[in-house]
Formats: structure tokens, sequence, C-alpha cells
């Protein structure tokens, strides 16, 4: 017979913080940095899945370790300070944010645009940093910028060069919500536009993500297959065309092949 002097007491497991409440609170974060402007209780309330005490309960724990912003006179949330400092630490010490730099410096004076560089993650474009020049028009794609990848250049440069698996993963991930009548409708469609990305090794984005912008991307990769993110130059209609955007691939080619093999050595251990 087991007497219950003989039995030992169970350990008390400390409850780890729940990566339920992490993904959460993350997936707050991204659509209050996503707005356009601060979002009032209501707004995240209807946009986010989550019912109201949670929400109150996460935007109290966002707030206290201020990743976000309360203004008590708005009502409404905003990125926080401890957001945009780790975005900025993370942006200062991005290996490719590094390794284009100089090219990027080298370039900008010579292109009448908007010149950018990308990378992928999670299926979209995230823009890195920027240059424009001084007849540029007036664009909000700076660094942190998230965008499509199916439907822009930077996107399609991008995609064209991912392995299949990388691919159908990607693929998957696109909305193909049409944002203007030139808006690919389909994996299909985009596939077979991707063909002609490999073949010509550029992107082109003629309206199909806004009305009136267009752009030119290319890869920004080794021969060995490696990809790093991408180079694009944009402009608006009203300033430039398609055709001139064009003038500026064999620029932006050279250039990715140098930031390409400067991020080799900055972003392998070891070399």
């Amino acid at each position: 017979m087991i007497h219950s002097s003989d039995l030992k007491p169970q350990k008390q497991v400390a409850r780890e913080p729940g990566d339920g409440a992490l993904t959460k609170g993350l997936a707050i974060l991204d659509r209050v940095a996503q707005a356009e402007t601060p979002m009032r209780f209501v707004s995240l309330l209807a946009e986010t899945p989550y019912p109201k005490a949670t929400l109150h309960r996460l935007l109290r724990m966002l707030t206290k370790e201020r990743m976000l912003a309360y203004d008590p006179v708005s009502q409404t949330y905003r990125v926080g300070p401890r957001v945009i400092r780790l975005a900025y630490s993370a942006w200062n010490n991005s290996g490719l944010v590094e390794a284009a730099r100089p090219a990027l410096d080298r370039i900008a004076d010579a292109i009448d645009g908007t010149l950018r560089l990308s990378q992928l993650d999670g299926g979209q474009v995230l823009y890195l940093d920027r240059r424009a020049s001084p007849t540029a028009a007036f664009m909000n794609t700076g660094a942190g910028k998230v965008e499509p990848a199916y439907c822009t250049a930077a996107g399609k440069a991008m995609l064209a060069f991912l392995d299949r698996g990388s691919l159908s993963n990607a693929l998957m991930q696109q909305a193909f919500h049409l944002y203007t009548p030139n808006t690919l409708k389909c994996a299909a469609s985009l596939e077979d536009q991707l063909e002609t990305v490999r073949l010509q090794g550029y992107a082109r984005d003629h309206e199909e993500y806004e009305y009136g912008i267009v752009s030119v991307a290319v890869p920004v990769r080794l021969t060995d297959g490696t990809l790093y993110g991408a180079l694009s130059v944009t402009g608006s209609l009203h300033l430039t065309s398609m055709k001139e955007l064009e003038t500026h691939v064999p620029q932006l080619t050279e250039a990715a092949l140098e930031v390409a093999g400067e991020a080799r050595i900055r972003m392998t251990p070891g070399l």
C-alpha cells in the first residue's frame, strides 16, 4: 500500500509566457504599424480576431512596454518609441543595408527616380533603404514599408529567382487583390511573368500596384544563385515612362552584382 506520506510532491512547473500572447501582440503591432494614421480601439477590434477583453489586455501590455503609444486625447494607438528604437537599430545594423550603401550613394544622382533596396519577408516586399532624386515624386516607401510581391517590380524580381520550394511557399502567401486593372489575378499569370523576368533579368511594374506609378527592378544575387534582395527604381508617369526607366537596368544590374558580392562578405560567417 502506498501511503500519502510516501508520495513526493509534484514540482510546479512555472508557466512560460505563451507563444499565443506573443503572436497576438505582434499581430496587433503589425496592424498598427501598417495603418496610415493612428488607430482607435474600435478599429482594432473590428480588424483583429480577438475578443474585447483580450484586446484590452494586449493593448495595456504593449503600451506598458512602450511598444505602442496611446494618445488619451484622440484615443488612438500608434507605434511606440521602443519599436522605433529597435527598428532603427535593426536597420542600421542590417548587413544588406551596409553592403548596399556605397552603391546606392554612387548611382543615386545618376538615376532620375526613387531608388530602393528591398528583400522578401514572409512573401512580401520589405523596403530597407532608398534614395530619391530631387525631381522624384514623393513616395511613401521608406525603410520598413511593406508591399505585395506579386504586383511590384521588386517583388517579382526576387520571386523569379527563388528555388522551386521557396517560390511555391511564397505564391501561397500572395493575396492577388486587384489594386488596378493591370494587377495580376492569379498564380498562373504571375508564374508566366516570372519566366519572362528570368529571361530578361529584370522585372517591371506598369501601374499594377498603384495608378500612375511604374517601376523596374533587378535581383541582388550571386552567380551561384544566392538571393539577397532587389534594387529597383520607381517613378511617376507624370515625370517619366517605363521606357525611360528601363534605360537604368544596366546600371541597376551592375550595382546589384556589387551589392551581392559585398553582402556575401558581410553576411557569411568566417569570411
